[in-house]
């Protein structure tokens, strides 16, 4: 619950940095805070040098953390690998080496590279708010995206179609002038 807030609170304060006064952010509430009350006492904290010094602080320790962001298949790799023991069984580092061949795969002509999410799902599979292997963290591509993002089958389909339609138009253009040669 107290993580629900907090990010809450995050949305609401980027909502509030896009407005370069104080009386423009508090014109323009957060699409969900429905009260232009608390909207008002949020406006304020934001804009107070107490919550500016803090941010600012916390901005330049999080600079100074030792961890370097890893991509999710990096992530599987790491939560199912050691340099002790190696793989934990055959199944993590089989999944592994599919999602590296996945990512390495060139992009078809027309289409867009899959994103390491998409792969995990792939190789992985997915149940509602959960990759398997990655733990909850990491969310599955919305179901929004996934329609965006061609398949290498629709492709080659489309292509196909294209090919046909061309050779259709070339034979109609033959029987054309055929018709025209007998009559």
């Amino acid at each position: 619950m107290a993580a629900r807030y907090r990010d809450h609170r995050n949305k609401c304060h980027k909502h509030f940095k896009k407005y370069l006064t104080i009386a423009l952010a508090k014109q323009n509430p957060y699409k969900h805070v429905s009260d232009q009350k608390q909207w008002d006492w949020l406006c304020d904290r934001f804009a107070s040098e107490k919550f500016q010094r803090r941010s600012t602080l916390n901005t330049e320790n999080r600079m100074k953390l030792p961890f370097t962001h890893r991509g999710l298949i990096e992530l599987f790799k790491l939560m199912h690998w050691t340099s002790q023991n190696g793989w934990i069984n055959q199944e993590a580092k089989a999944s592994y080496e599919k999602m590296l061949e996945l990512q390495k795969q060139p992009v078809p002509e027309g289409g867009q590279a899959l994103k390491e999410a998409e792969i995990c799902v792939q190789v992985l599979g997915s149940r509602s708010g959960y990759i398997k292997g990655l733990g909850h963290g990491p969310r599955p591509p919305s179901s929004s995206s996934k329609s965006t993002h061609k398949s290498h089958r629709e492709i080659e389909l489309e292509n196909e179609l294209k090919a046909t339609r061309e050779l259709l138009q070339s034979q109609e253009t033959q029987i054309q002038h055929q018709q025209s040669q007998i009559a």
